[in-house]
């Protein structure tokens, strides 16, 4: 069987003793190594070695997720090769990526125990009726609901470790009261564009301008310049500010269920 081993330089030692069980089992196996002169450019090596495989092993281990570029590997073999069946392999406690869950995965504790699980799962592959389809499954509700307990298990996990960053989407702060583009566009127009006695609205500037809101906001750091920073913090909080400080009794954007979640979350937890 030809085998592709996708890994982390990092992990250049562990993944070379995979290739070589596997070559002593009797399969061909290719794995990127830096110090190898290639007459052809490392993309083009890697794509028709990838391109060749009948499998290709995915070594998942914090230092794979930490890289660009195996993690582009990763995902061009699970979005665009056909033919080719794939073998995740998580060392440890790490998120495994989305993008994989319709595939089966090996977990293994630590790297002692990666070569023994490989030499394992391919074995049963090359004795399988469709080995093409081997690896490949279809998730079921019960596995949908061990995939969200196991997220969130990881997730407490870094949050106890104080290693947890939220990245929030715009939903998170519309419903808070802060404004989206065109909204805050529009406050700037109102504000400390136009003159007070103009004839047309900010609104109704903003739909008659081809440009986009990326370009618009270009120009009003170029008319507004030194106070163009400080604007946009005004007219983006000034719900938020006019609630809180203005009418203290009114309920503030930023006391939706959400929020209250995620500054929880944000409290610094001190053992």
């Amino acid at each position: 069987m030809k085998i592709f081993i996708s890994h982390s330089t990092k992990d250049s030692e562990i993944c070379l003793q995979v290739a070589d069980a596997l070559r002593e089992a009797g399969h061909e196996v290719f794995i990127w190594q830096n110090e190898v002169q290639y007459s052809e450019s490392p993309l083009e090596v890697i794509k028709e070695n990838i391109d060749a495989s009948d499998l290709v092993i995915a070594i998942i281990t914090e230092n794979f997720i930490n890289s660009s570029w195996a993690q582009a590997e990763l995902s061009a073999v699970a979005f665009g090769t056909k033919g080719t069946s794939l073998l995740p392999v998580v060392v440890g406690d790490i998120y495994i990526p989305s993008f994989i869950a319709n595939f089966q995965y090996r977990k293994v504790e630590n790297v002692k125990e990666v070569i023994p699980a490989v030499l394992s799962d391919v074995l049963r592959m090359s004795h399988a009726e469709n080995s093409k389809n081997f690896f490949e499954k279809q998730v079921s509700g019960t596995d949908e609901a061990a995939e969200l307990a196991e997220k969130i298990r990881l997730l407490k996990k870094a949050l106890h470790d104080n290693q947890l960053t939220l990245v929030c989407g715009a939903g998170i702060s519309i419903s808070s009261g802060v404004p989206d583009w065109n909204e805050l566009l529009a406050r700037i127009l109102n504000k400390h564009v136009l003159i007070d006695d103009s004839e047309i609205s900010a609104k109704d500037l903003l739909a008659r301008l081809p440009s986009s809101n990326l370009i618009l906001g270009k120009y009003f750091r170029i008319l507004l310049k030194d106070d163009f920073e400080e604007t946009v913090r005004k007219c983006l909080y000034e719900k938020v500010w006019f609630d809180e400080l203005m009418q203290p009794p009114n309920p503030s954007p930023l006391h939706t269920d959400m929020m209250k979640a995620i500054i929880e979350i944000a409290r610094p937890k001190r053992n």
